[in-house]
């Protein structure tokens, strides 16, 4: 009879651990599947701004491409063995699990005291900053090991004892004067997840932090081999969230993300102090926004695709300032600008030159109301002095040419024709010569 019994729990036991590895199967084809999917997607994004102009101050913060990790495709195959290692290794350490336990069970009869001992406290627990710190529930060393195993990524990413040291020097200096990165984003399910040791992925590039189902999720940071560093919020493999990235030249993004770029709002600060504050799109300045450079001069106005684009006012180092509108990063349409000497102009605008009507005025008193083209009084227009004399009648380039009525200080009209900024005669009404005559 009693060894009726044994056989028949070795039967048992041995129908449980069958169950286990197929249960085990069927949640690493799942990690498979998503890192299939996720495989071509670990790459940051551009962050990107627009190029400058003649009338506009060079952007200057030219953030460029930033390292793309692209991953080489690995055979099927060779994922479903890794897979299967992977989980073989699972189920023996289950198996030193289990013997553990029951090991438990038997001293805990034993001693009837042992129930009331305190747990031990959370290896995450931070009771100078429990804000910046995720507070996982307590869990057993079998749970652990599970969540460990189901979440960890493929095997064809290396696992590192450390960080290495990409760290160039300039991303350094910036560490030294920033303060540490804050995690005040934490949703519910981050308390669930691991905190796994540094993975190498593809590309040399080497990430630690939360992972889900063999994605890089939650709280992460990630450094390249050119010296970049990201630290921030993880969604399905992409940076999704807040997060702040640092290039191996210095320059600083932190911010908002999503997809890898960076989306929502945020601050990009250029090594050299110049610096953007504002709203993103896809890596692009998209929104209202504001540009800041060493020499002093600013924009602050309306983006659009990574370009001034809408409302905006800029102010140059000199003291000089517009104010209207701007089309891809040229001021076009209606705008006013205002010279350092006084002078101001408020009118149409095309490719950052006078162009249309406008009224032009200079601080002695002087006054032009009339048409422009390519930053010249063209076509019609009236001139006034401060002494009261008066042209109106026809430009070109800039200068009086053609019929105009002139009003001197007498009060009195003369119609004449102009040649390139010269009277050449006086004319009667109905356009007949007339003798010259002083003004």
């Amino acid at each position: 009879m009693y060894l009726f019994y044994v056989l028949n729990k070795l039967l048992t036991d041995y129908y449980h651990e069958l169950v286990i590895i197929i249960y085990i199967f069927d949640a690493q084809s799942f990690i498979l599947l998503n890192q299939i999917i996720s495989d071509n997607r670990i790459q940051m994004g551009n962050c990107c701004t627009g190029g400058g102009s003649a009338l506009e101050k060079n952007v200057q913060i030219d953030l460029g491409q930033h390292i793309s990790e692209k991953s080489a495709n690995s055979d099927i195959l060779n994922k479903k063995a890794t897979v299967i290692q992977a989980h073989c290794r699972g189920h023996i350490a289950r198996k030193k699990v289990k013997t553990i336990q029951e090991q438990d069970k038997s001293a805990k009869k034993e001693s009837q005291n042992d129930s009331s001992k305190p747990k031990k406290q959370n290896q995450y627990m931070n009771p100078q900053n429990k804000k910046d710190v995720l507070e996982p529930k307590e869990e057993s060393y079998q749970n652990k090991v599970d969540s460990n195993n189901v979440h960890a990524p493929s095997e064809k990413y290396k696992k590192l004892d450390r960080m290495p040291d990409y760290l160039t020097a300039k991303t350094k200096q910036v560490l030294s004067q920033i303060e540490p990165f804050v995690y005040d984003q934490d949703k519910d399910e981050y308390k669930e997840l691991p905190f796994l040791e540094p993975y190498e992925l593809d590309g040399g590039s080497v990430y630690k932090g939360q992972w889900k189902n063999g994605l890089r999720h939650g709280r992460g940071t990630q450094i390249w081999q050119d010296g970049s560093i990201y630290e921030g919020y993880w969604y399905q493999n992409v940076a999704c969230g807040k997060g702040r990235l640092i290039h191996a030249d210095g320059d600083k993004y932190e911010g908002e993300w999503r997809n890898d770029k960076a989306h929502g709002y945020g601050k990009y600060v250029h090594m050299d102090g110049a610096q953007y504050v504002g709203y993103w799109e896809d890596d692009k300045q998209n929104g209202n926004g504001k540009e800041i450079w060493p020499d002093g001069a600013c924009y602050e106005g309306q983006y659009k695709n990574g370009k001034k684009h809408g409302k905006g006012t800029f102010k140059w180092a000199d003291g000089s300032i517009y104010t209207g509108d701007f089309d891809q990063n040229n001021i076009q349409g209606q705008g006013e600008y205002q010279w350092e000497d006084g002078r101001i102009y408020v009118g149409e605008w095309k490719n950052n030159k006078m162009d249309g009507k406008g009224v032009f005025t200079w601080l002695d008193g002087r006054k032009y109301e009339g048409e422009y083209k390519d930053d010249k009084k063209h076509g019609y227009g009236e001139f006034k002095w401060p002494d009261g004399r008066m042209y109106r009648g026809q430009w070109a380039n800039g200068k009086q040419h053609g019929i105009g009525i002139y009003i001197g200080s007498s009060k009195i009209e003369k119609e004449g024709e102009w040649q390139e900024g010269k009277r050449i005669r006086w004319l009667k009404k109905g356009g007949q010569q007339t003798r010259e005559e002083g003004n």
